[in-house]
């Protein structure tokens, strides 16, 4: 197989990064980057490849994320890629049940906020470090780098400001904005302070003349076709598919008699994508019609012996 890839996009994506990183780890405080990323356009690599510039400066770094799942698949992603001499200190909450995954690594520690203040290296999610701050457990560090920024809400954010004068955020616009299920919550819309801006929101609404934002220009999860639809989800974010058109393919077997679902798969197939409404009823809770509607959708696909082709295989 010829390159599959768009060299020209992926290298303007490399130079994205590049330029995230040396505007992140340039000596001036009070100041913030944003880096807006697409689906499957390389943010987690992005991530760990400024930890370790910034390791390498002389740094001491956090890394936050929303979710403890998140702040695991950090850590999976970031601990391999570390040098020798690099440990990555892990301040979970306590009684946590911490996965496998991440107690395989021999460069994790995993200690209370008090005891790692001696790390290079700090991951936790944004609720247990912005605690620890608080309590004075935790000291200030160099840079602050927020994985998932469009779901970290301000509140959290806010918790943890003060860690370090520099901040690097990075996140994906298109995914849910964090939201409340309070019966008030609409006094705070509309505010500099509302506590449900995202922490990307309310850094560039507060500090726009402080903080720089960089888009990601490349998905390496769509090819050209999901591009389009994708696109609806990233207003004012122009972005390509790092694989050429034509590359991945999805061929089906012949049905011998075709019914809407076939229709939907045969126009996936062909088009990238394709969208099944079901009827207007309303549907309780746990809604199964659409479960046995996903299942049908399933089994059928299965049926029609799927070949799937793509840049590896």
């Amino acid at each position: 197989m010829s390159d599959p890839y768009d060299k020209k996009l992926v290298q303007k994506a490399d130079d994205t990064v590049n330029a995230i990183i040396r505007d992140a780890l340039q000596d001036k405080k009070g100041f913030a980057v944003v880096g807006e990323a697409p689906a499957g356009a390389g943010k987690s690599y992005a991530i760990g490849t400024a930890v370790k510039a910034a390791l390498k400066k002389g740094l001491r770094v956090a890394v936050a994320s929303p979710t403890n799942e998140q702040a695991f698949s950090l850590i999976a992603a970031m601990a391999p890629r570390l040098g020798k001499k690099d440990v990555l200190t892990y301040v979970p909450a306590r009684n946590l049940n911490v996965p496998e995954t991440v107690k395989a690594h021999a460069n994790v520690r995993r200690v209370e906020a008090k005891d790692a203040n001696s790390g290079s290296l700090i991951v936790g999610t944004l609720s247990k470090l912005g605690d620890a701050f608080a309590r004075k457990s935790l000291e200030p560090v160099d840079l602050l780098l927020i994985d998932e920024a469009f779901q970290a809400n301000a509140v959290h954010y806010f918790g943890v400001a003060d860690l370090a004068e520099r901040h690097l955020l990075m996140g994906d616009r298109g995914q849910l904005a964090p939201f409340s299920t309070a019966a008030e919550g609409h006094r705070w819309r509309g505010l500099d302070e509302d506590p449900l801006l995202t922490s990307a929101e309310v850094v560039q609404r507060n500090h726009p003349h402080t903080t720089r934002v960089h888009k990601l220009p490349i998905t390496r999860r769509l090819d050209a076709r999901g591009v389009k639809i994708a696109q609806a989800f990233y207003p004012g974010h122009v972005f390509g598919a790092a694989v050429l058109a034509g590359v991945r393919a999805l061929a089906l077997a012949k049905a011998q008699k075709k019914t809407v679902l076939d229709a939907a798969l045969e126009m996936a197939a062909n088009s990238g994508w394709a969208h099944l409404e079901m009827s207007g009823l309303a549907d309780g809770l746990a809604d199964p019609p659409t479960i046995k509607f996903m299942v049908d959708l399933v089994k059928r696909l299965l049926a029609r012996q799927p070949t799937v082709t793509c840049e590896h295989s």
